[in-house]
């Protein structure tokens, strides 16, 4: 079911706020870590996870995406722990990547980091970790990442982090310490290569988009019905101004593009910018609502102040073209599937055609 409340909050953040980033043109990556699948061998392992369970208050090993959550946070150079989140609820399978995608998109993360297997075992009265990691990135459904990661806590990869409220002598008896200090740097190094890797392939995705933007703008007409709507909440709009929309099924909520102008800076003989802006229908049980949002300079830009500014824009573009440019703005609000140039479903209904 399309959520206009989710599209508006999108409208909200583009196109002015952007995500940091990490590297030039690169967006910060979004994460979720979730639970591992354990498997305990011996009578020592089982005794060192029941006394930490206790000590703890939750399982042992549901720490884990807790504690590389936070490591990320503190040692990510480029931010992703500000952008990863962790559910304890689920444990993936790497067989399953439309379960992946769907807790991915249910999660608003880009990436799901999960554990298939952790195996706790004694070696010589020493507690050991293999620490099985996988990554799925969901904008292209494809795991990418498959590595098993071994160590204890008296290894070269420990460090004294292993559990700040601790005894003394805890990491001594830290057995994942090792393994998870081998994995974090090695998952946030191939996250960030993998997004890297991602920006010629999401280009090359916008540039098919546009192609299919492009044909839906010229063939497809907005419903009547959006018009007539607005016109009976905002009685001065310029129906002129009102160019392309698109209607849910039930005829209860639709999106409508329209361009129109604001004033400039008369002292310099500047009379009018022409913006882009969308106007949001909302259907209830008292009757319509709707939000004026987006509103973006066609021939000019925003400065930090909020004020217009000449910049290199679409000034020399007719006043199709900056219709056009605008409309395809839809690849980046929820037109298309997460990944495909197939529609998504849960957006409002195509225009009818011509």
């Amino acid at each position: 079911m399309f959520d206009i409340k989710k599209l508006l909050l999108i409208f909200l953040l583009s196109p002015f706020i952007a995500l940091p980033s990490y590297a030039d043109d690169v967006p910060l990556p979004t994460a979720v870590v979730t639970a591992p699948k354990i498997t305990i061998t011996g009578k020592d392992a089982q005794q060192y996870v029941d006394s930490k369970t206790k000590s703890i208050g939750m399982n042992y090993y549901q720490s884990i995406p807790l504690r590389i959550r936070y490591a990320f946070y503190q040692l990510a150079p480029w931010g992703l722990g500000a952008f990863t989140g962790a559910d304890l609820s689920v444990k993936p399978d790497a067989n399953d990547k439309q379960a992946l995608r769907e807790f991915a998109k249910k999660s608003e993360a880009q990436y799901v980091i999960f554990f298939p297997q952790v195996v706790i075992f004694s070696d010589h009265g020493q507690l050991q970790t293999k620490l099985k990691v996988n990554i799925y990135d969901a904008l292209r459904n494809q795991l990418f990442f498959d590595e098993v990661f071994a160590g204890s806590a008296v290894d070269k990869a420990s460090s004294d982090q292993c559990d700040k409220t601790s005894e003394k002598d805890e990491r001594a008896y830290c057995p994942d310490n090792g393994a998870l200090n081998r994995a974090i740097p090695a998952i946030m190094q191939a996250i960030r290569d993998h997004a890297i890797n991602n920006v010629a392939w999401n280009e090359a995705l916008k540039e098919k988009r546009f192609a299919i933007l492009n044909e839906v703008y010229k063939t497809a007409k907005p419903d009547p019905i959006i018009l007539e709507t607005i016109k009976q909440k905002q009685r001065n709009i310029d129906e002129k101004s009102f160019y392309h929309g698109f209607i849910s099924k039930d005829k209860r909520q639709f999106i409508a593009f329209f361009t129109g102008t604001r004033p400039k800076d008369r002292k310099k003989g500047q009379r009018t910018w022409t913006v882009g802006y969308i106007i949001l229908g909302s259907k209830g049980d008292t009757g319509w609502t709707l939000q004026t949002r987006n509103e973006v300079p066609l021939n000019g830009c925003i400065d930090q102040h909020g004020h217009y500014q000449s910049c290199n824009s679409l000034g020399s573009a007719s006043l199709e073209g900056k219709r056009k440019y605008y409309f395809l703005n839809l690849e980046k609000w929820g037109y298309f599937k997460l990944g495909s140039t197939e529609r998504d479903p849960d957006f409002l209904m195509p225009a009818s055609k011509s």
